[in-house]
């Protein structure tokens, strides 16, 4: 996951909630969506997978519709563009919102310090040292479903990394003005908005070398 910056909620929105009529079902959801695939580089708040248009995209709600009032149920705040997360699959196979249904979260990716307990290992997979955490990344959202491609997906961006600083410094220990410019390079969105895919593992292991810069 990378940490979602919310940005002012859409026009539409705020218009909508003035009526005496609003709810969530009769709200502008498309306009929302489309705010949150700008605000997110067009990345699934929480798989980090490239979604390619909002629609392929799904409103979800941190707080859970089925757990919330009327107000966060319309709280730009509370929403965030997921991926569809195979829905229409065998649960075992869903990913994201579609395999969490309405359990409640402890990680949260609009908040730095939650974003800051998630790791990864070599081979892509996610974990985090916190159990709550751990339980939403491999029980609740189901990240590390092993049939599925985002471990190997995940993986493959890291080696993507690999390649483009051995490119960049074929011999020795890479130097922290290496990284600090390879970290702005891969952070900075193409001229469309669109984020790299699995940015959260990259900049993970870019921090972790830097940690090893004398």
């Amino acid at each position: 996951m990378i940490y979602i910056i919310k940005k002012r909620e859409p026009r539409s929105l705020t218009e909508h909630k003035k009526k005496l009529s609003a709810c969530y079902d009769n709200c502008p959801k498309e306009s929302i969506r489309q705010s949150l695939f700008e605000e997110q580089g067009h990345l699934c708040a929480y798989c980090m997978r490239r979604i390619q248009n909002i629609s392929e995209m799904t409103i979800e709600h941190y707080i859970a519709q089925s757990r919330s009032n009327l107000r966060d149920s319309l709280d730009y705040n509370n929403m965030l563009g997921v991926c569809l997360g195979n829905r229409g699959c065998e649960l075992r196979k869903q990913t994201c919102d579609a395999h969490r249904g309405d359990t409640t979260l402890t990680v949260n990716p609009l908040n730095q310090s939650s974003i800051d307990k998630i790791a990864y290992r070599t081979d892509g997979s996610i974990y985090s040292d916190d159990p709550a955490i751990n339980t939403d990344l491999n029980v609740t959202l189901n990240l590390n479903f092993k049939e599925g491609s985002l471990i190997w997906s995940r993986k493959q961006a890291v080696d993507a990394l690999k390649r483009h600083l051995l490119k960049k410094q074929p011999e020795g220990q890479w130097s922290r003005t290496l990284l600090s410019k390879t970290k702005l390079e891969f952070s900075k969105p193409s001229a469309d908005g669109a984020k790299i895919e699995y940015l959260g593992i990259i900049l993970f292991y870019i921090e972790k070398f830097l940690r090893k810069c004398k």
